[in-house]
């Protein structure tokens, strides 16, 4: 129900994450001890190279993120497919299994009743 607004989203992270480079390159610069014309036009130009950690340190968190997510919806939600596995090892046994499938039965939970 989100997805008309992850555009935006992702446009105010990255202005967001600009800002922040922008902001810790200017004060970087005001503490620095050299403050000629020609070396702070120079610095004004290239924020980004005083401030790429910040970069580096925003794409490794939402790595590290996106990986624990992935991890975590395949431990917790690949049951059915464990049962189904289980369910093949059966068939090469001489007994006839019956396997009653209720489908999207977790959708309609006044059909219990």
């Amino acid at each position: 129900f989100l997805f008309p607004i992850y555009p935006l989203l992702l446009l105010a992270a990255a202005l967001l994450l600009d800002t922040l480079q922008r902001m810790l390159s200017l004060l970087v610069s005001t503490f620095r001890t050299s403050f000629s014309a020609a070396s702070r036009s120079n610095r004004i130009s290239s924020y980004c190279k005083d401030t790429w950690q910040l970069a580096a340190l925003a794409l490794s968190v939402f790595g590290l993120l996106s990986a624990s997510r992935i991890v975590g919806l395949y431990q917790h939600y690949h049951g059915s497919v464990n049962t189904w596995l289980d369910i093949a090892q059966l068939e090469s046994t001489q007994h006839t299994a019956n396997i009653c499938v209720g489908k999207e039965w977790h959708r309609f939970p006044s059909s219990f009743f």
